[in-house]
């Protein structure tokens, strides 16, 4: 699943560094390089994420790009956290489900050689990104380009 969050980047002067701020998800983080700063942020984002939805938690509608005010010696950038990737990293936990089915739909799973839980995981984790993904934030608008951002 992936999901993506309009955020801040600014040039800190006197630090020497950049600053990336999520504000949806009450995220800040700082480098000495923007690169640095953007990958510390996605990690750190995707962190705050995973232990939302671990804990059960809906995660923050991403505020509509256009909504965002640009900000002195700063700009607006769309950034994507990989949360599969991100759990495979972090080796986030599963937890084990029974599953009661009828009998003649087990037969055909087993002659269809399905996996129950690869099925499952799939099957829930698309309900999760209809209800929840940014583009139902958005309304169904697609995200604009960055070109389009004024």
């Amino acid at each position: 699943m992936k999901l993506i969050y309009p955020a801040y980047v600014i040039r800190e002067e006197e630090r020497a560094g950049y600053a990336v701020t999520i504000p949806d998800i009450d995220c800040l983080t700082e480098a000495e390089t923007l690169s640095d700063a953007i990958t510390r942020s996605i990690e750190v984002a995707s962190e705050i994420l995973m232990k939302e939805l671990e804990s059960g938690n809906p995660i923050p509608k991403p505020t509509p790009i256009e909504f965002m005010k640009p900000v002195q010696g700063g700009f607006i950038t769309m950034l994507m956290m990989d949360m599969s990737a991100y759990a495979a990293k972090v080796g986030a936990g599963s937890v084990k489900k029974s599953l009661n089915i009828p009998r003649w739909l087990n037969s055909f799973a087993e002659s269809q050689k399905i996996d129950y839980s690869e099925l499952m995981r799939d099957v829930l984790t698309s309900l999760y990104e209809e209800r929840y993904s940014p583009e139902t934030a958005l309304m169904g608008r697609p995200l604009p380009l960055i070109s389009q951002i004024h």
